[in-house]
């Protein structure tokens, strides 16, 4: 008569359990970048709202050359150029944010590096940029709006930067070039990486050229063979 073992309650160790706990911590990674860098928007719209030069606008009655400022006012120049430079502002600034957020990501967030941090990374600058447009457009709008209401006729005024994109939250035009300058800066920088998993730590000793000492052999050669079987 045999008796059945007793279970010890320990059980046969799961081999997916690791895999599964590399897969939360690679997405909770990704979503920590893509949030991080949307928050990047604030200090993007400020400074944008920092440099980019008003416009200057005139009051008059009855004229409505500019609904998307506002009615009663026209430039004070007959082409003005703050609409094409708060454009180009933005474009500078949404690079370089773009630029230092991937260096960011990719510094800070070693164990995601791959497609999936550049997609978490892609997302969260154009956020970025969304926000930036939306925010860094209201800046001092309020107070625009009270002095023009106030203001006679023939006053001059200064009407905050604005872009020339007046559809948002629609993705298009120069809040995307954060995220395009992101992109392709994360892109370049694991092109140039040593390591073929992106990752540090994650390949065999010597697997790579530049982690093979000189005169060492290739893994998975004998010691008698100095090159690669042909079979």
């Amino acid at each position: 008569m045999t008796t059945a073992p007793q279970d010890d309650g320990l059980g046969p160790a799961d081999p997916a359990g690791p895999q599964r706990r590399s897969v939360g911590r690679t997405a909770a990674t990704a979503a920590a970048v893509a949030l991080g860098t949307a928050a990047l928007g604030l200090p993007y719209a400020l400074i944008w709202a920092l440099v980019a030069p008003d416009i200057p606008l005139v009051k008059v009655d009855g004229v409505d050359l500019l609904p998307e400022i506002g009615p009663n006012v026209v430039p004070t120049q007959p082409e003005p150029e703050q609409f094409v430079a708060g454009d180009g502002w933005f474009a500078v600034l949404g690079a370089v944010f773009g630029v230092v957020a991937a260096a960011g990501a990719w510094r800070f967030a070693r164990r995601a590096r791959g497609p999936v941090a550049l997609v978490a990374l892609t997302v969260g600058a154009v956020g970025a940029g969304m926000l930036a447009a939306w925010l860094g457009q209201r800046i001092g709008l309020d107070d625009y709006r009270q002095a023009l209401a106030a203001a006679p006729t023939g006053a001059r005024l200064s009407h905050p930067p604005r872009l020339s994109v007046d559809d948002l939250p629609l993705p298009f035009g120069v809040p995307l070039v954060a995220g395009l300058a992101a992109a392709v800066t994360y892109t370049l920088l694991a092109s140039w990486s040593r390591h073929p998993s992106l990752r540090p730590g994650r390949e065999t000793p010597g697997a790579h050229p530049a982690d093979m000492h000189p005169g060492e052999a290739w893994p998975g050669l004998s010691s008698g063979s100095s090159a690669p079987s042909d079979r």
